[in-house]
């Protein structure tokens, strides 16, 4: 059994974990594309995301960078 401050810290170790990885629309296509197709199409997806991710990131960067 384990004592009440490991459990504790068990417990948070877990919930961190749980909130650093959400799923979103892009890991669902991901992982459904990987069961389906295999990895590299699953790749495809998730590489697909980031570059999307990438040139948001970009254009709110250009976007903001004359006020400051």
């Amino acid at each position: 059994m384990l004592s009440t401050s490991w459990y504790l810290v068990f417990e948070k170790i877990i919930l961190g974990m749980m909130l650093a990885v959400p799923i979103g629309p892009v890991s669902v296509a991901m992982i459904k594309k990987g069961l389906e197709k295999g990895f590299y199409a699953a790749f495809s997806v998730r590489l697909g995301g980031a570059i999307g991710n990438i040139l948001c990131l970009f254009m709110v960067y250009w976007g903001l960078l004359p006020l400051m």
